[in-house]
């Protein structure tokens, strides 16, 4: 039997590719635009590593001549079809891994930018959790009855299932689903957060995405605070305050609520979450960070970059940004172009403050909170970005380590430094030192010139 092949999608449309069940075995591929309104489902679940048995079959053209196509897919996403049949097999489905031709990296880029839209025209996201048994049923029956009732304040919630009041077997079987794979993955995230409504699947049962993340935030809130009092209110060390505080970051998202974390900060609180491809690292958090949305950033999946290319993207962005921010608040007219080079436009920078007069030329606080989480998170091969940034994140200080670069882009920097050593001067300011090329360097006020002196030798430079 032949394998199955995606038929082109254009990259400049809302186009995806839709799945109808024909049965439990067989399913139809189909395309549809977003802007159609098209009646779909979205899954939201994880992919495993353990391959199916069978491979999934594909129906072409199923009102005429229909013929068969195989894919292949793993355990899960097979368990996964299984269980939204189950559900309703009248209505289509969106699964990543197979409405996306993953060996088509145009496309994979193309549709990992509609990732936020998709999830957000679905009818609804379903959660699939794997399988279920009696325990997971009468557990699920249990929090859908005691608790199915609250509003989206969770004010009704009395009681905590991890109290006397919830049966023991019911807090066992919670535990343990809190502990699924789902919970560790980073997409899901995203796939919530652009939800209208999401409800979750464990085998054949269903409870609501609002119930289950208000009662586990419960769980780990009482949880920390039994840890708490049994420490008289503190904890020994370290690693079990981290224990006892560390709610996973998907139960603190609701179905169409608000994010004001940036890339910086989504980066960091999602650093131990799991994802297939480490590119998604960053793609998997560009539709919840605040300043993507706000334009502040400009980055779009690529997946023909790697991930070394990936992260001193993100962290130019972040310079350039904080350079931006620093010119708008010291009234400079400088046009920062995201896009540039970061030597010419910290230049141009410089030059300008220089020119206008100012003493100090630093970027705010905020600013430099993102940057020291950004220089903790990724990786900079770029020694004049990753000489940027730290210099970013201190004032003009007396000694800043210079990068070692060939070409003329680490001496506009030099040249402009003078120039601010120069107005700096006026301030009692007599030297700064650099490292330039392995060598001690020292730009030196000597009648009302600045020098650049090699500080092991003396000598002009």
């Amino acid at each position: 039997m032949d394998r199955y092949i995606h038929q082109p999608i254009p990259k400049d449309a809302d186009e995806i590719r839709l799945i109808k069940f024909i049965d439990s075995n067989n399913i139809n591929i189909f395309h549809e635009h977003l802007s159609n309104q098209p009646k779909y489902r979205a899954l939201s679940y994880f992919w495993g590593k353990e391959k199916c048995d069978r491979p999934l079959q594909v129906v072409i053209s199923p009102e005429h001549c229909p013929e068969v196509r195989t894919l292949e897919i793993t355990k899960n996403c097979k368990g996964a079809l299984e269980r939204l049949f189950q559900d309703n097999s009248s209505i289509p489905v969106w699964i990543d891994a197979i409405c996306i031709n993953q060996n088509d990296l145009h496309e994979r880029n193309h549709q990992v930018g509609l990732m936020s839209k998709i999830y957000h025209c679905a009818e609804k996201v379903q959660i699939d959790l794997g399988e279920g048994d009696e325990g997971t049923q009468r557990a699920l029956m249990y929090l859908e009855q005691e608790y199915g009732f609250m509003d989206s304040s969770g004010s009704p919630l009395k009681f905590f299932p991890y109290t006397e009041h919830a049966p023991m077997e019911v807090q066992k079987v919670l535990s343990d689903i809190l502990a699924r794979s789902w919970f560790k993955r980073l997409w899901v995230l995203q796939e919530v957060h652009f939800a209208k409504y999401a409800e979750v699947l464990c085998g054949r049962d269903k409870i609501t995405w609002r119930v289950l993340r208000l009662i586990g935030s419960h769980i780990y809130t009482n949880t920390n605070s039994k840890v708490n009092q049994a420490h008289g209110g503190h904890l020994p060390n370290e690693g079990a305050k981290q224990i006892a505080t560390k709610i996973p970051p998907i139960l603190t998202i609701s179905e169409g609520g608000l994010t004001a974390k940036t890339l910086a900060e989504w980066m960091e609180e999602t650093s131990s979450l799991e994802c297939t491809d480490p590119r998604d690292t960053v793609y998997a958090l560009l539709g919840l960070a605040s300043d993507i949305q706000n334009a502040e950033l400009h980055i779009l999946p690529d997946y023909t970059k790697t991930l070394f290319e990936i992260h001193p993207l993100v962290a130019k962005q972040y310079a350039l940004h904080a350079l931006k921010g620093a010119c708008v608040a010291n009234g400079l007219a400088v046009k920062i172009d995201q896009n540039g080079s970061i030597e010419k436009m910290f230049s141009l920078a410089l030059e300008a403050a220089v020119a206008k007069g100012l003493k100090s030329f630093v970027v705010s606080e905020t600013q430099k909170h993102l940057i020291r989480r950004i220089l903790a998170l990724v990786n900079l091969p770029n020694p004049v970005l990753a000489w940027y940034l730290n210099f970013c994140t201190k004032e003009f200080a007396n000694e800043i380590p210079m990068p070692r670069k060939k070409g003329s882009g680490l001496w506009d920097i030099i040249r402009a430094a003078r120039l601010l050593v120069l107005e700096r001067s006026r301030a009692s300011l007599s030297a700064v030192a650099f490292s330039v090329d392995g060598k001690h360097v020292a730009f030196a006020l000597q009648d009302k010139t600045v020098k650049v002196l090699d500080v092991a030798s003396g000598a002009l430079l």
